[in-house]
């Protein structure tokens, strides 16, 4: 786990494993991603630095070589997110505005979605690798990792809905109803 400005790491019996704490090379408001990308235990703790940078730490802290992630200039919003889709590795990395982007493992952009939205629910990403949320302007949102975009138009949608993805179908609680997305003929059935 992570403070503002440690990052912790204890064995299961409850002790320190040496070494740590460790400070961090920034203070943060987040907490950590820590990913095994090949299930072979040379883990990567990612870590939002509440300078908008992304740090990439190895398991004993230390700052991983060759991480080439060039700095947003729009705040990150969430911890980032690992994904494999088609054996490439994606990073997604949400921000507050417009510059949502997924990351190739050494930190550089894969995909930078254009005219990307702002949202006010965390980015989530479906089995298959589909991204959603809902925006600012209370519509879904759902992007892939080719660049391609779609929003959906949502009546009435109330802020801070949850959306659940089913049968590759996107449902949508909304106050005493509930939503079905089609995610094939972009349709909108109210149940």
């Amino acid at each position: 786990f992570n403070t503002s400005n440690q990052l912790y790491l204890i064995y299961r019996n409850g002790e320190f494993v040496e070494g740590f704490p460790k400070n961090l090379p920034t203070t943060t408001s987040m907490g950590h991603s820590l990913f095994d990308y090949n299930k072979n235990k040379k883990y990567r703790i990612m870590i939002v630095g509440d300078n908008n940078f992304l740090y990439n730490l190895d398991k004993k802290g230390k700052k991983v070589n060759g991480w080439k992630y060039i700095k947003s200039n729009n705040q990150i919003n969430q911890p980032p997110l690992h994904f494999v889709v088609d054996d490439k590795d994606y990073i997604l990395e949400s921000t507050t505005n417009t510059t949502t982007r997924l990351l190739a493992l050494n930190g550089s952009t894969r995909v930078l979605f254009k005219g990307a939205e702002s949202f006010i629910s965390p980015v989530n990403i479906t089995e298959k690798g589909q991204l959603y949320a809902i925006t600012n302007e209370n519509k879904l949102w759902t992007g892939d990792i080719n660049g391609n975009t779609n929003v959906i138009e949502l009546p009435d949608l109330l802020p801070k809905e949850r959306v659940l993805i089913y049968n590759d179908n996107y449902y949508i609680s909304n106050n005493n109803s509930l939503l079905c997305i089609d995610s094939v003929k972009n349709e909108v059935i109210n149940f």
